[in-house]
């Protein structure tokens, strides 16, 4: 009998060490991201949107996630769908004051110069100051003509 309980706790370990392996194995929504990140270093940004998929399909309330897979659709040129990104990142983060920066530049793109302008000045009332040359040059221009 001892020997049977030595043998079950032993088969028992082993199952619970592969099983702890398993999981370690399994990239984080966070492996993705930081996986996604570097390829939008790289200019990969079809390898990059397929990371940020991977990531939101495992957190799908990360308003960062959001953002980033925002941006790659952004530079592949779907801009509606990466406004829709952005839309989503700032319902969860509303203060996210790059967001708002990056979905001007979507609108502006899209002719939405109204629109573009209303997200820089928000991010700049947040705190953003990257977008200070934005509104200087695109909106306070086009509010003297």
């Amino acid at each position: 009998m001892k020997n049977l309980i030595l043998r079950y706790s032993i088969v028992l370990s082993l199952g619970l060490f592969f099983f702890s392996a398993s999981l370690n194995a399994q990239k984080s929504s966070s492996d993705y991201l930081d996986q996604g990140i570097k390829h939008m270093s790289k200019q990969q940004f079809e390898q990059a949107l397929e990371s940020f998929e991977q990531a939101f399909t495992l957190k799908k309330n990360d308003p960062n996630i959001l953002a980033f897979r925002g941006q790659a659709k952004h530079q592949l040129g779907r801009l509606k769908e990466a406004i829709v990104d952005y839309n989503l990142a700032l319902e969860l983060e509303p203060n996210y004051a790059e967001v708002f920066h990056l979905r001007g530049l979507a609108k502006y793109e899209l002719n939405d110069k109204t629109g573009a302008c209303e997200d820089w000045e928000k991010a700049n009332i947040i705190g953003y100051s990257g977008v200070i040359d934005l509104i200087i040059e695109y909106c306070m221009k086009k509010n003297a003509e």
